[in-house]
């Protein structure tokens, strides 16, 4: 079973480069997993919402593990909020969760390993982000992660008797950055 966490920064201004955050992968299960990824939903068409010409939300700049880039793709949800995401050899059609809409983005990030046994660490990824200038104040943008393994239980690349296994997100919920004008510190 693959699970995953996102830490996020307490304190995001309005217009800011080079967010980072941190997307952890863990293996709670019993068995390995082969082939282990992760999906990364971010909010990038903000509050005014995809029917604008404008983006006022996140944008995704980079991902590293051990200051190493990872293979990164990332995907645009579609007007049915769809995207078609290759995970290996495999289309995989992906659906916007709750809190993502048409023209937010899913990001895939491949971990450089062949696989992930329960008794490992975790994996920190370290996610780079940048906040539109245009972003609205105080406002949430919605980011999720979802984990999972493109070749299953087992190291052969056979889908049909070893499916992809995804992390469960139905009762996951979303991580949030909002984006503040100015910080003001006051000493007497």
């Amino acid at each position: 079973v693959a699970d995953s966490e996102l830490t996020t920064p307490n304190l995001v201004y309005i217009g800011e480069q080079d967010v980072e955050l941190t997307l952890t992968f863990d293996n709670t299960g019993a068995i390995p997993g082969y082939g282990p990824f992760a999906l990364l939903y971010v909010d990038k068409t903000g509050v005014d919402g995809a029917g604008t010409e404008i983006d006022d939300g996140l944008t995704f700049k980079g991902a590293k593990y051990l200051g190493a880039d990872v293979i990164q793709t990332e995907y645009t949800f579609d007007s049915n909020g769809e995207a078609t995401v290759m995970l290996g050899d495999e289309e995989v059609i992906i659906t916007a969760p709750t809190g993502f809409e048409p023209g937010d983005t899913v990001v895939y990030l491949e971990l450089p390993f062949g696989s992930f046994v329960p008794d490992q660490p975790p994996a920190d990824i370290t996610v780079s982000l940048d906040v539109s200038d245009l972003a609205d104040l105080g406002e949430p943008l919605n980011i999720l992660s979802q984990t999972g393994y493109k070749f299953g239980e087992d190291p052969l690349d056979n889908v049909d008797a070893d499916p992809i296994i995804f992390e469960d997100i139905s009762t996951k919920a979303n991580q949030t950055i909002k984006p503040q004008l100015v910080e003001l510190t006051k000493n007497y």
